[in-house]
């Protein structure tokens, strides 16, 4: 993965309702995150990488609305 710039960070929070394992399951195994990541018909996650360690990177590309890829 490359180094970020600050200006290229994204902060977001979200509320997710349920038990604390499946979640951390889904939030940390990147095969889980790509089956319930991106919105149903406008965004499609296909590779996720991450490392959840504090000052870690996150890495995600996928096809966006009109088959554009990101």
């Amino acid at each position: 993965m490359n180094p970020t710039r600050v200006s290229d960070t994204i902060v977001q929070e979200i509320a997710i309702k349920g038990s604390a394992e499946p979640i951390f399951e889904a939030l940390t195994n990147p095969g889980q995150r790509l089956k319930w990541w991106g919105s149903e018909g406008r965004i499609q996650i296909t590779q996720m990488k991450s490392d959840l360690c504090l000052g870690g990177k996150w890495m995600m590309r996928g096809n966006g609305m009109g088959g554009k890829t990101f």
